[in-house]
Formats: structure tokens, C-alpha cells, sequence
């Protein structure tokens, strides 16, 4: 949805925070729900967690409400054991947790007001209680924390049973608001030591632009850091503050370091989290990560808490790059695939990049492809992995079975799973000869509910994305945002200088552009 679209109606915005986010099939779907209306999704497989911001007229808003209600309704359970014994989990009261509605353009706190109520009522009709909060709850007009107070909400093992009304068996019991809009964002620092940090609290609240801050333990990954979880509730007071401009705030790229390629391979697991951590990454890929064992991952991650975005399927037993297009490798590809799920499961990550190898062509290679792949997106699905593949130049792979992006989509049209989707290399795309156009022109419409990562680094040397190179990123990167996209980036690029690892100060700046 295009905000200059939508000046001339009355628009609203709806914040919707839902406990899912480790299962990739059914956060995808919920995606893909609000994709015409969708402002930014946040997924938070830490705390199991997602935001879905999306805006559009009342009866849009409901509507989209109510098709998300029916993907959880189907999909997740509130008291499955995972859920209810999971201490990292974020408190809840129920599986769509939150249902925040503010006024965005033409209209007020009391529309909002009308649009959640219309909300509770479409929940209710589903068999699932709600409470109202702010403007929404008129007889009483509680905060949400008053609310939430009131519940189980800030108790570990949340059940059904909220404490106030009994929930839904499955889906447990929704808040839902209308209050003036909030920008929500959480500073993270570096300590396990919240003394040190409450004194900077005064130098941070704002009374010009009503910026609330509370800080708390972080709570998913033991005692290394505290976090500033920050209310801005007068977003539109900034200078040349509009609704386009709340807009824009939400158009950001998600990067994710790539650990691999951006240390050198002297540089210890935990270091390369600790430098990731410092140059203001929370979120990681890596090819291979069967190169520390599941012990040291876990130290690492409980020593400098990220996201895992993406691993590689494990190279074949004589080294090959994948095993998915090979002949008489059935047995060793499917291993494969369950050393994946394996790291996948135990690191909390939720895409898996399934190699396809470079044995030279042979007759039925292509339906023996088609063959693996489905036969990997069944074993995948009962854990929620999304699996994905990639076209890869020859001058990284030579004679890799996916060497060319538009045949590459088209596979992954013909294996038809959908938990199956491509991985945009733009790297391998330009060094194919794909020109800034046509690499812009594959990342369209009807390509993007196959894009499910994204992957950056100049050509022809692989380094920084903003060293000299064949790739105008500024001009890539503002096109993925016109699109929408939501995935992650992944910097798989190798530093020019690796005293600069993993980012320089002039590649900061760069990405923070974006």
C-alpha cells in the first residue's frame, strides 16, 4: 500500500503483536495476509514474537484482524508445552496478544476507538474474549498496563486463564485499544549491569516529544544486556513530522552480518558475535555453521544474543557444494537435511539454504531436483523451516545447477511447497552479467512472495557494498524498500581491510541510510 494513495481517506493504523514467530510457514502466511496494507513486520523468533503494522479503512482493518485470528485459530495453541515451560517467550495473555488501533490521517482517537471495538467483536463472535483499553474501553478507559495488571500478564506459564475471564482453549484472550499513535523501539546496551543504566533514563525521556522509556532485564538470553524499551508518542512533532513520515520510519532494511565472510577465519565464534553485537547488528547469517559444535553456538549466543537468519545445508561427504541435483545421493542429500533441521532447531533459525551441487548434467537432473526438494520441504514443515535456494555464478561454484536467476524462480515455482523460496543474490546476479535494471526488474511483484532472503556484496571483488564496484546498492536498496520487502539483507561481502571487521565506519553510515 502506497501512502500517497490514501491522503485523501480516512486512514488508521493497527500494531498487531502476536506470539508467533519460529514457525516461518505461518509467520509467512500472516504476512502475506496484510501484504496490500502492510507498513513493517517485525519477527522476533527470540521472544517468539511478531509485529504486524499495517494501515488501511476500518472495515479493512477488521477484516485483516479477522483473517489473521483464523490463521492462528488453525496453527497455534497457547498451551502447547513448548509455550507454557518456554521462559523466553514474551508475556502474554494470549496468542494475538496486543490489538492496538490509532488514528492516522483524517480521523481521531474516537474512530479508533469504533475500529476496536468492531475488532473485539469480530474475536468474540470466534469464541475468543477480549479486554479493551484506552479509548476503547468506555466505561472505565484503563491504560493497557492497567489492563494487563489486572491479568496474568507479567507471570511466567501463562495459560488460558488469564486470571480476570477464562480464554479461548487455544488462542487464550486478546487485549485490544485505541490510543494516540506510538512509536515503540528498544535500545540495547551491553551489560548485565541495569544499575549502571537507570541514571541515563532522565537524559533520554523527552516531555517536547513524549518519549517514555522503561528499562528492564532482557530476559531471553541471561544477564549481558539491558534494554530501554522506548514510547515515542508524539512521533509527528518531529521536524517535518506528517503520516508520510511515520510511514517512512517503518521502511527500513533488516541487515544481518554474515559471520562467515566478514572475520577472519582465525577469529573465534564468540568474538565474531561480540564484534557483530558492536557494530550494532542483533541479527546473523552463516553459511556453514556446523564449524563450532551446537556447545559453543549456545555459549556464544548466551554471551552475545542474535538472531539466526539463515545456514547452509552441510557440504556432501567429498566436499560437494549440495547434493539436491545429484544422482545416487538420495540417502547423503537427506542427512543432510536433517543436520540442517538439526542447527536450525537448536539455534532458533528458520530459513535453511539447500545446496544443489555441481555434478555435471545428466538426463532426468531436473526431476531429480524436484524430487529432492519436495521430499526436503515435507521434512521441513513439521519443524517450520522455510527451505530455500540460491543461483549461484560460476565464478564462485563452477557448473552449479542453479546458474540463472529466472530459471532458478522458475523451479521454485515447479516444486510448488510453500515452504520453499529463493534466496536474491545480488551479488551472483551482477557477476552473471544482470545489469542494476534487470536485477531491479526481477525483484517485482510477482517474484517477491518467492523472496524470502536477500544477500549483498560488490562486484567483482566481494567486498563492502559501498566500495567502488558494478552495483549501485544505494539505488538497489531504495527499490527492495519501495517493494516493501520484509526479509532480511544478508552482507555476505568480505572486508577490503580486515582491520575493519566486520563493518567500517564508512559502511555504518552507509547502511543506516537504509
Amino acid at each position: 500500500m502506497v501512502a500517497d494513495s490514501f491522503m485523501n481517506q480516512r486512514l488508521l493504523v493497527c500494531c498487531l503483536n502476536i506470539q508467533e514467530a519460529r514457525n516461518s510457514v505461518v509467520v509467512s502466511q500472516l504476512i502475506n495476509i496484510c501484504s496490500n496494507n502492510l507498513i513493517k513486520s517485525f519477527v522476533d523468533p527470540l521472544y517468539n514474537r511478531s509485529n504486524l503494522t499495517f494501515c488501511g479503512l476500518k472495515d479493512e482493518i477488521v477484516s485483516l484482524v479477522d483473517q489473521i485470528s483464523d490463521v492462528a485459530l488453525e496453527n497455534i495453541d497457547v498451551n502447547s508445552p513448548d509455550r507454557v515451560t518456554d521462559s523466553t517467550m514474551h508475556h502474554h495473555i494470549g496468542i494475538i496478544d496486543n490489538i492496538p488501533v490509532h488514528p492516522l490521517h483524517n480521523t481521531t482517537v474516537e474512530d479508533a476507538a469504533e475500529t476496536a471495538i468492531s475488532v473485539s467483536d469480530t474475536l468474540i463472535s470466534k469464541g475468543i474474549p477480549t479486554l479493551l483499553y484506552g479509548a476503547a474501553d468506555k466505561e472505565l478507559g484503563r491504560s493497557l498496563v492497567q489492563v494487563r495488571k489486572s491479568t496474568s500478564f507479567f507471570q511466567r506459564g501463562q495459560t488460558s486463564d488469564n486470571g480476570q475471564i477464562t480464554g479461548h482453549p487455544r488462542l487464550g484472550t486478546s487485549v485490544v485499544g485505541a490510543v494516540p499513535y506510538v512509536l515503540s523501539f528498544n535500545m540495547v546496551i551491553n551489560t548485565g549491569d541495569i544499575d549502571r543504566i537507570v541514571p541515563l533514563i532522565p537524559g533520554i525521556r523527552s516531555k517536547r516529544y513524549g518519549v517514555q522509556v522503561m528499562p528492564y532485564k532482557n530476559v531471553f538470553q541471561g544477564e549481558n544486556v539491558v534494554e530501554i524499551a522506548c514510547n515515542l508518542t508524539q512521533p509527528c512533532s518531529l521536524k517535518g513530522g506528517s503520516e508520510k513520515r511515520i510511514m517512512a520510519v517503518s521502511q527500513n532494511l533488516k541487515f544481518a552480518c554474515n559471520i562467515g565472510t566478514m572475520f577472519s577465519p582465525s577469529t573465534s565464534l564468540i568474538d565474531r558475535l561480540k564484534h557483530a553485537r558492536t557494530c550494532g547488528f542483533d541479527a546473523l547469517e552463516v553459511a556453514f555453521p556446523y564449524t563450532w559444535s551446537l556447545d559453543e553456538w549456545q555459549e556464544a549466543l548466551a554471551a552475545h544474543p542474535m538472531q539466526v537468519v539463515l545456514i547452509n545445508t552441510p557440504l556432501g561427504p567429498n566436499k560437494e557444494p549440495g547434493l539436491a541435483a545429484c544422482q545416487n545421493k538420495q540417502s547423503e542429500f537427506l542427512a543432510g537435511i536433517e543436520k540442517g533441521v538439526e542447527y536450525c532447531n537448536a539455534l532458533r533459525c528458520s530459513q535453511l539454504h539447500i545446496m544443489a551441487g555441481n555434478e555435471p548434467h545428466y538426463e532426468g537432473q531436473k526431476t531429480m531436483f524436484l524430487t529432492q526438494m519436495r521430499k526436503s520441504s515435507d521434512v521441513l514443515k513439521k519443524w517450520g523451516i522455510v527451505g530455500l535456494i540460491e543461483t549461484i555464478s560460476p565464478g564462485v561454484i563452477p557448473g552449479y545447477f542453479l546458474n540463472d536467476p529466472r530459471e532458478t524462480l522458475n523451479l521454485v515455482a515447479d516444486i510448488a511447497c510453500d515452504n520453499i523460496g529463493f534466496q536474491f543474490d545480488v551479488f551472483h546476479f551482477s557477476m552473471l552479467g544482470e545489469s542494476d535494471d534487470q536485477i531491479a526488474t526481477l525483484f517485482n511483484e510477482t517474484n517477491l512472495k518467492h523472496i524470502k532472503h536477500v544477500q549483498v556484496a560488490q562486484t567483482p571483488k566481494r567486498n563492502e557494498v559501498n566500495a567502488e564496484g558494478g552495483i549501485d546498492y544505494r539505488r538497489i536498496f531504495k527499490h527492495m524498500i519501495s517493494k516493501n520487502y520484509s526479509g532480511f539483507v544478508g552482507l555476505e561481502y568480505k572486508p577490503a581491510d580486515l582491520s575493519d571487521m566486520p563493518c567500517s565506519k564508512a559502511t555504518l553510515k552507509f547502511l543506516s541510510e537504509f
